[in-house]
């Protein structure tokens, strides 16, 4: 059985500090990004439902296969037209 990740502390330091650089991201950088698909209501949410599948599963994955599932769910959108429409994909992923 998989080990337990407990919600809200990130086990991996690399993961940590992604959630620290993408609350910054969407808090301190993009405060006018719409709420609805902000760091508090939305992307914290997927991060932590993510977490939550995570420990349901029956069998263990490598760290580093869990470590780039939180990844993915907590990068989803940084790059998405509805979130910042006035950059382009190649604008954010710069940053």
């Amino acid at each position: 059985m998989a080990a337990k990740v407990r919600l809200f502390e990130p086990a991996d330091e690399k993961v940590s500090k992604a959630v620290e650089r993408v609350k910054q991201f969407y808090l301190v950088d993009h405060p006018e990004i719409k709420a609805s698909h902000g760091w508090d209501e939305h992307v914290s949410v997927v991060h932590n439902h993510t977490k939550k599948a995570l420990q349901s599963l029956d069998y263990p994955l490598p760290s580093t296969s869990v470590m780039e599932i939180e990844l993915a769910a907590l990068l989803h959108d940084v790059d998405d037209k509805k979130v910042l429409p006035q950059f382009t994909k190649w604008d954010i992923s710069k940053r």
